[in-house]
């Protein structure tokens, strides 16, 4: 991870020395006698979709932007991001973008970018960007070690506003906006998909450990061309292909989550309920209390790892 978080640092602080993003990274050839599989495990191909992300991140001026949290025209000058004239009604495409206001909007569109771009920074301003880079890192490496960031915390309601009144304000729907997207991102399903789509140190070693374990995923059979979609589900293939995805999943799995609690063990399961057994009471049962317990301990392990 180290590694991986100097790798990405760098290209970030060279900004405001170079004030250039370099060229555009190159993508590897893959070889003859390697699959299209393994040609996207490679470290070669990791590396350079690790590289073209950053340089993509680099080249986008909303993105420099954003990260150094400058506005242009407080800034730089550069005013706001010129207005795309609207089209009327009566106007052909051709017509309206040999108008002269639509001429006009892309000439002033192309000087705004070039000047908010890391290229249209002046030497003044490279005391200031370093300071900026300074949080930049912070939060880079916060992002990083703790992707989804800390819990959002509720807002307070105001005192005299019921609880129904309150649910419908501005302030209260963005905090549920923002809490479901930090519990989509500490989901089963957030961390499966960082797993795949992070370029980390561990991605290539995961890779290798489920096909080492689990073996090569299973390629969908070809449907024969005389055969309608449902008839083509009840073939002996097909059936053998859903059953082989199924156990190579749950294997893939397990793998992912070993890699992701590392020494915490599995998660704790949650004992089951008996029928007809109220929820308060079965939260005092001693299995529960155990559970609840054991999950803490499981869940400070992992924030522990986190850092």
């Amino acid at each position: 991870m180290k590694k991986l978080l100097l790798f990405m640092i760098i290209p970030m602080l060279s900004l405001s020395q170079d004030s250039d993003c370099g060229e555009r990274p190159i993508k590897p050839i893959q070889s003859e006698d390697q699959t299209k599989t393994n040609y996207k495990k490679s470290t070669e191909y990791i590396t350079y979709k690790a590289d073209l992300k950053i340089w993509k991140s680099c080249m986008s001026p909303r993105a420099i932007a954003e990260k150094y949290e400058i506005k242009a025209e407080e800034n730089y000058d550069c005013g706001d991001k010129p207005k795309k004239p609207k089209q009327l009604s009566n106007q052909t495409s051709t017509d309206y973008k040999q108008s002269e206001q639509y001429i006009n909007y892309k000439d002033d569109l192309k000087t705004w970018k070039r000047c908010i771009s890391p290229m249209g920074m002046s030497e003044k301003d490279e005391e200031k960007i370093k300071k900026s880079n300074e949080i930049i890192v912070e939060k880079f490496l916060e992002k990083v070690t703790n992707p989804c960031g800390k819990k959002p915390e509720k807002p307070a309601r105001p005192k005299g506003v019921t609880h129904d009144e309150f649910k419908q304000t501005a302030n209260f729907k963005e905090y549920k906006k923002v809490l479901k997207e930090w519990k989509r991102c500490n989901s089963p399903q957030g961390i499966s998909k960082r797993n795949q789509t992070t370029m980390d140190k561990d991605f290539e070693k995961i890779q290798n450990d489920i096909l080492k374990s689990c073996g090569e995923k299973p390629e969908k059979p070809v449907r024969p061309k005389d055969l309608n979609h449902e008839e083509y589900k009840q073939t002996k293939e097909w059936l053998q292909y859903r059953e082989a995805l199924s156990a190579w999943k749950e294997c893939s799995t397990i793998i992912k989550n070993m890699a992701a609690w590392g020494d915490c063990g599995e998660k704790p399961k949650k004992p089951f309920r008996k029928e007809g057994m109220d929820h308060e009471e079965y939260k005092q049962t001693q299995k529960y209390i155990e559970y609840r317990n054991t999950l803490t301990n499981w869940k400070d392990c992992i924030e522990e790892n986190k850092k």
